[in-house]
């Protein structure tokens, strides 16, 4: 478990990574009960800051397909889901 914040620019190289690999995989999403289960779990924790993650910076909640929860190959950087 790691609960140390990403420093900006480490913020910004993997928001970069993660949308090149979304876009190759044709912005595929993950089926409603995933994201569900995955906002649940970001609505609990201690990290969530509004809609966003206040250790990786993404947005984890909300509408969207550019939303963390959604997007198949993220994971949490709490090892949660």
């Amino acid at each position: 478990i790691m609960s140390e914040k990403y420093s900006t620019g480490k913020k910004a190289k993997s928001f970069a990574k993660s949308m090149a690999k979304h876009l190759l995989n044709k912005l595929e999403i993950v089926d409603e009960e995933t994201q569900s289960k995955r906002m649940l779990m970001c609505t609990f924790c201690e990290h969530l800051s509004g809609q966003a993650c206040s250790i990786c910076g993404c947005k984890v909640i909300g509408k969207g397909n550019l939303v963390k929860t959604k997007i198949p190959h993220e994971k949490c950087p709490e090892g949660r889901w």
